[in-house]
């Protein structure tokens, strides 16, 4: 398969002017995950957040909301729809099709975001992911692990990380020594 990439001179589009930022609906407490995510990760703040006009004229339907904020810099935007009936299910869940995935060096970074991302009704999950209390997916991920799956550091190395990261199940968290164990033996 071939890739075909266009120089920034022949592609039909300027990307000076674009712009793309992941955006996440929340049912009812989008300010409070905006200022979750914030608070847990460096380099991040909201940036503004504005009340919609209600979506009809009544004043007691609640005004959605957006939020703009950025994560390790990078521009992300929450729409909070509050609900109308406190007792509606949310019209959409998120799924582990969409993932977000923060490489880190050390495990204390990991016990560090895993602990936070799993906690008040986050999930683990298998091989570097968890769900937050959203619902939402996150990959904590070892940067060697990454250098490995990449085969940066060698063919070897590469499926004995796949072989530890398969180990990663049952809600077991990523192990950065395991990892380092394994793949200095190899060497």
């Amino acid at each position: 398969m071939t890739n075909t990439v266009l120089s920034p001179e022949a592609h039909p589009l300027s990307s000076a002017n674009i712009t793309l930022t992941p955006t996440l609906f929340f049912h009812g407490d989008g300010l409070t995950a905006a200022q979750f995510y914030t608070t847990l990760l460096p380099s991040s703040t909201i940036t503004s957040p504005t009340t919609l006009p209600s979506p009809d004229a009544s004043p007691t339907t609640p005004a959605p909301t957006t939020i703009h904020l950025t994560l390790l810099t990078h521009p992300f935007l929450i729409i909070n729809v509050p609900p109308s009936d406190p007792n509606t299910p949310p019209p959409w869940t998120p799924n582990e099709s969409f993932s977000f995935t923060l490489t880190v060096d050390t495990q204390a970074e990991i016990d560090q975001l895993w602990d936070a991302l799993t906690a008040k009704g986050g999930q683990p999950s298998d091989c570097c992911w968890c769900k937050d209390r959203w619902g939402v997916s996150w990959q904590v991920v070892p940067r060697l692990l990454v250098r490995c799956m990449q085969g940066a550091e060698g063919k070897a190395a590469q499926k004995a990380a796949m072989q530890v990261m398969m180990g990663w199940r049952g809600g077991r968290r990523p192990d950065v020594r395991e990892l380092e164990r394994v793949v200095g033996a190899l060497a």
